[in-house]
Order: C-alpha cells, then sequence, then structure tokens
C-alpha cells in the first residue's frame, strides 16, 4: 500500500482517520440480489460517517429498484422481496450517486468488502455511467479480525459481535450490519491497531528497500492504465517488467506475447470508437 511507503505503516490512513480532525471514517455495506458478481445487483446501500468510539454521526440508507430478480436463497437471507424494492427502492444511478458523495474524501471500510460489496459497488457505478468512487482509502475487517484473532471459530460479523459483545439488531440489513461493523472497527482501533504499530512500523523498514523498486514500477503500470489507457499498460508490463526478455529463448512464448498485444490493442482501438461515437451521438 501507498501508506506503507509515505508513512511506514499500511494502516496510518486509518489510525489518522480515528484521530480528532482526521479525514472521515465511513463504514459501509450491500444487499444484493444474489453473489455473482459478474451478474447480480445491489438493492441496499448503507453508510455512515463513524468516529473512533463506533458513534454514528451522519447516515444513508437506500433501497433500490433492481433490473434482475431477488434470488430466492438472497431473499431468505436479507428478507427483501422484489415487490418490496418495487415499492421502497429508488433509481440505482441515484442511490449509487448518493453514496458516491457521501464517502468521498473518506476512509472507507467494510466487513468482507474488498472481495463482495466493493466489487459490486464498483461495478454498478460503471454500468450505471457514474464516476469511480473518491474515497482516500479502503480498509476490509475481515483480513484485520483474522490477524489479530485467529483462534475465532470464524471471522464472520455475526460470530465477532457475540465474541466482541456488539449486538447487531438485525443481521443482514445492510444498515444494520453498518453497525456492527463499526462497533468491530472501534474496537480494532481502541484495543489492537494502536498497541501494535512499532512492531509494524519497523518491519515495514526493515523490507521497505527490498520492494522499493517494485512499488515504483506499481506505480507507473497505474499512471499507465490512469493516462494512457489498457493497451499502455500490457505493453509497460511486458517490456519494462522483463516478460518479454525472461522468454527470448522460447518462440512460441514470444509469439503468445505478441498476440496478446494484438489482441488488446484492437480492444483498445474498439472501446476508444465505441465511447467516441457514444460521445458524438450525445452532442
Amino acid at each position: 500500500q501507498q501508506a506503507s511507503y509515505a508513512q511506514g505503516d499500511p494502516y496510518a490512513p486509518l489510525l489518522a482517520a480515528a484521530e480528532a480532525g482526521g479525514a472521515p471514517l465511513v463504514v459501509f455495506d450491500t444487499e444484493t440480489t444474489g453473489l455473482d458478481l459478474a451478474r447480480d445487483e445491489v438493492i441496499q446501500i448503507a453508510a455512515a460517517r463513524v468516529d473512533a468510539a463506533g458513534n454514528i454521526l451522519a447516515q444513508m440508507n437506500r433501497f433500490i429498484r433492481p433490473t434482475r430478480m431477488v434470488s430466492s436463497r438472497a431473499e431468505q437471507v436479507h428478507g427483501y422481496s422484489n415487490e418490496f424494492l418495487r415499492h421502497h427502492g429508488i433509481a440505482a444511478q441515484e442511490a449509487l450517486a448518493e453514496f458516491r458523495t457521501f464517502s468521498a474524501g473518506a476512509i472507507l471500510v467494510g466487513h468482507n468488502s474488498a472481495a463482495f460489496d466493493l466489487a459490486m459497488i464498483e461495478r454498478a457505478l460503471r454500468e450505471n455511467h457514474l464516476p469511480p468512487l473518491a474515497a482516500l482509502a479502503h480498509y476490509d475487517t475481515l483480513p484485520l479480525v483474522k490477524m489479530f484473532y485467529p483462534e475465532l471459530e470464524n471471522h464472520r460479523l455475526e460470530t465477532l459481535c457475540q465474541s466482541f459483545g456488539i449486538v447487531n439488531v438485525r443481521a443482514h440489513d445492510a444498515f444494520s450490519d453498518v453497525a456492527a461493523t463499526a462497533a468491530v472497527l472501534a474496537h480494532l482501533l481502541q484495543n489492537d491497531l494502536p498497541r501494535t504499530a512499532e512492531k509494524r512500523q519497523a518491519i515495514v523498514t526493515a523490507l521497505l528497500p527490498r520492494f522499493r523498486s517494485f512499488f515504483a514500477f506499481y506505480q507507473e503500470l497505474c499512471r499507465k492504465l490512469r493516462e494512457e489507457g489498457l493497451f499502455a499498460l500490457t505493453s509497460c508490463a511486458v517490456t519494462e517488467g522483463g516478460v518479454r526478455e525472461r522468454y527470448l529463448a522460447e518462440p512460441e512464448r514470444l509469439a503468445a506475447i505478441d498476440d496478446l498485444l494484438e489482441i488488446v490493442a484492437v480492444r483498445a482501438k474498439t472501446a476508444q470508437n465505441q465511447l467516441a461515437a457514444l460521445y458524438d451521438l450525445l452532442l
């Protein structure tokens, strides 16, 4: 993470946000029509701006009208039917835009959010032609509790609530889960992250020189993708990343690499032409 290089601790931004005057801490959660990251949709998105003690300072909670049916399994979990969502939901674009504004400039925190909630939201933003989230950083409490409490039977939110004495009023309602996650985060901020800061900083200081050149290359790849597009990223990874050099003695591998670059170039050009056509249509 950038924080490891800039501040010597991957959790420095999270700890700074917990202090008075730090960046806002925003805890979030979603409920969905199912568990398919490529096809299912967000039907509830909730978020709360919290302090280090888990107190809710501001909040949002929106239901969304999906374009696909809620699976029976998903409805059994969260309890929201297609009929309920038709009556109480708003357009996805409206809810997502509100969440994007609510979380802008914040340290974003969720439970198992890196693998699911964040991916669902990012895909939904793209599909609804909205810009990416503008949060400063994202942290997931799931790997944190796994690191600090490996002895627990599992690390589901309900198990953490039982272990830490947290009351979750209605599990699998996004807003109730936000409140529970905020309490878990407060537990970590008060009991675990600060007391281990010096050890983390010592480890980072010792290992940082070994990864500095790789991190610089990673930053360049990110810049290529952001400013020049997918083909520039792929080309840079193949050439400057040493992929081509590694397979100089293997003609078949080199041919496959060239084929990959050609495919990416064609796809990138096609996407650029489609965007240009869409822009002309909108004008």
